[in-house]
């Protein structure tokens, strides 16, 4: 179970979309965000993931509360989206 310490603030991060789990049928089953200073934050899933996949690839901004467990930095995403250049 991912646990959130609502304590902690809201941050923006950038970097590209990346996918970081498939299931056997090639689906992709988890993404993060690659940041440009090389770190990675897994996302957790909420009722946009469907649209996020449209972004696989792409450079992104995410916002949200970060958390780690198990040694995995995670994003507890408030919002996502394409940014150019």
């Amino acid at each position: 179970m991912l646990t959130l310490d609502t304590q902690k603030a809201l941050i923006t991060i950038k970097g590209i979309l990346i996918p970081v789990a498939w299931a056997s049928g090639g689906d992709v089953t988890a993404m993060a965000v690659a940041t440009f200073d090389e770190k990675e934050f897994r996302l957790t899933a909420d009722d946009a993931w469907n649209q996020w996949r449209e972004l696989l690839s792409q450079k992104v901004s995410a916002s949200g509360i970060p958390f780690e467990q198990d040694g995995i930095q995670w994003l507890q995403v408030r919002s996502l989206q394409s940014i150019d250049g």
